[in-house]
């Protein structure tokens, strides 16, 4: 195993500990070392937004996407980087995108019956949030995406 794999493992491992100090530290050091690797580009991106560092999340996540369109867990957190930004438009872009990918993601459709909810596109959120609940069925998707078709039918 390559020195870079290593560093690349002991990252995940940090994450997943929530050792976001140190996380943060070796992710910086493994983007001056090799900032085309989409691994390290990737992790990178999602240490900075658990953060909240959501400028230098977004160019990373953004990044990852350059060098390798399809890693959907960098399109998810491009698409939660520009929700928080408040870029709605440019999150919902970001979730049709994933879709494209994996149609079947109940998730996809969710967060995107969130951007486009944002965004003032209450109609599409809806058919958004129905595409979620058809894919989820009785998941915990399914009763998020339920309850906020009717949270919109009642604000009408």
């Amino acid at each position: 195993m390559k020195q870079l794999d290593r560093d690349i493992n002991h990252l995940e491992d940090l994450i997943q500990k929530k050792d976001l100090s140190k996380a943060n530290r070796l992710a910086d050091s493994l983007l001056e070392v090799d900032t085309y690797d989409v691994r390290v580009l990737n992790l990178s991106a999602r240490v900075k937004l658990l953060l909240g560092e959501l400028k230098e999340a977004k160019w990373l996540a953004e990044m990852a996407c350059v060098k390798d369109n399809c890693i959907i867990e960098a399109q998810y957190m491009l698409g939660f980087c520009h929700q928080r930004l408040g870029e709605f438009r440019e999150a919902a872009d970001a979730y049709f995108d994933i879709i494209k990918k994996a149609p079947s993601s109940a998730f996809a459709h969710f967060k995107l019956g969130e951007s486009l909810n944002m965004s003032g596109k209450k109609e599409e959120s809806i058919r958004a949030y129905r595409r979620a609940v058809e894919l989820d069925r009785d998941g915990d998707i399914a009763a998020l995406a339920e309850a906020e078709v009717l949270r919109l039918k009642e604000e009408n």
